[in-house]
């Protein structure tokens, strides 16, 4: 039942953080949100703790240590998330 879709201006009405895997996607959000919005929208991995990765890289081009290493840094991204969330 979840599915993917293209973020839409509404998308940064509704939603108070907009979170990008890589810069090429921070660069197209920006180009879709106004300009009122843009501060909503973050890399992921600003919110990672224990890594010092900017952007989440693809990782089929890793092999199967990269997928690994993606899931690490999720987790990382993730748990910094929550605890900002939990602060607030």
């Amino acid at each position: 039942g979840i599915r993917a879709r293209k973020v839409t201006e509404k998308d940064f009405e509704n939603f108070d953080l907009i979170l990008a895997m890589d810069n090429d996607n921070v660069s197209a959000l920006m180009k879709v949100a106004q300009e009122e919005h843009k501060v909503k929208v973050k890399l992921f991995l600003e919110f990672a703790n224990q890594h010092d990765d900017t952007e989440v890289p693809d990782p089929y081009y890793g092999g199967a240590g990269g997928f690994n290493y993606v899931l690490d840094l999720i987790e990382d991204a993730s748990n910094g998330l929550i605890d900002k969330l939990v602060a607030a």
